[in-house]
């Protein structure tokens, strides 16, 4: 049986599961969240990360605190549509 496993460290080496059932590589999300570096954005990304799905933010600025987490950050304004 083929397992995926989240974390580095063998405290957080735990089978990622969703419903009580396995999760593998190909259900993973690729999640885009705007502004994650507000109050709401960030619970949002730290909960994405924690379930191992690939996780790119948009916002105004760079937050260390979001580059720690390894996600992959993006600056800009949603009324810039070259941006966007």
């Amino acid at each position: 049986m083929d397992r995926q496993w989240r974390g580095n460290s063998p405290k957080q080496r735990l089978p990622v599961t969703q419903f009580g059932r396995t999760l593998r590589a190909s259900e993973f999300m690729r999640a885009l969240v705007t502004g994650g570096g507000g109050f709401l954005g960030r619970y949002i990304v730290e909960q994405l990360v924690a379930r191992g799905d690939q996780v790119r933010v948009f916002s105004r600025q760079r937050y260390p605190d979001l580059d720690a987490l390894g996600v992959e950050s993006l600056t800009g304004d949603l009324q810039d549509q070259p941006a966007v």
